[in-house]
């Protein structure tokens, strides 16, 4: 089944959200869709249609192709960074298990290999941070909210 949603973001063990639902994905924008239905061998291809809700009132399809270029960028940038953290955890595993090396052993060498690659992601995850914060404020003032 489709509840009109596009694939949300990657997620992580021990995650923590405080309100949004980032593996829940953008809702599909107004539009034609192709829908195909299969059992076994056969399958049917119909039309779907997705119509503005009759209750939203002063919305517009525009607004609603913003907001869902907004979700989809905001899930991108939040799977990249969950992706970020994901690979500090594999690379602060790997460096918990070779921190006793000494510097004559093969494992020293690859401990300080990840060290340093463990210190850019640090940085990419502060860089991405940085956008995601920009975005979200020149959004928010361009839609005349204020606040920020």
């Amino acid at each position: 089944t489709w509840d009109l949603r596009y694939t949300g973001a990657v997620d992580f063990e021990g995650m923590i959200i405080w309100s949004a639902r980032p593996t829940r994905g953008p809702k599909a924008p107004i539009g034609e869709y192709q829908i195909k239905v299969s059992v076994g061998e056969q399958s049917v291809t119909k039309k779907l249609t997705i119509q503005l809700d009759p209750n939203l009132k002063g919305i517009t399809k525009e607004d609603l192709d913003l907001q869902f270029q907004l979700a989809s960028e905001i899930r991108d940038k939040t799977t990249e960074t969950n992706e970020h953290v994901i690979e500090i955890r594999k690379i602060k595993s790997t460096i918990e298990a070779t921190k006793d090396a000494r510097p004559t052993d093969g494992a020293y060498k690859v401990f300080e290999e990840l060290k340093k690659e463990l210190t850019e992601h640090q940085k990419e995850l502060k860089r991405l941070e940085a956008l995601y914060i920009s975005k979200i404020k020149a959004m928010m003032q361009e839609k005349g909210y204020d606040g920020w």
